[in-house]
């Protein structure tokens, strides 16, 4: 677990992420990793 330490920056921060700021980011992945339209 320790090698994992050094890349686990996220759970470092005492602050809460700021959601707005992330959300385009995290938009533009799903838009590219999922299509619009789903078929089931």
């Amino acid at each position: 677990m320790q090698a994992f330490n050094p890349y686990d920056l996220s759970t470092k921060s005492h602050a809460k992420p700021d959601a707005k700021a992330l959300r385009p980011y995290y938009a533009d992945l799903i838009a590219e990793f999922f299509p619009a339209k789903s078929r089931w």
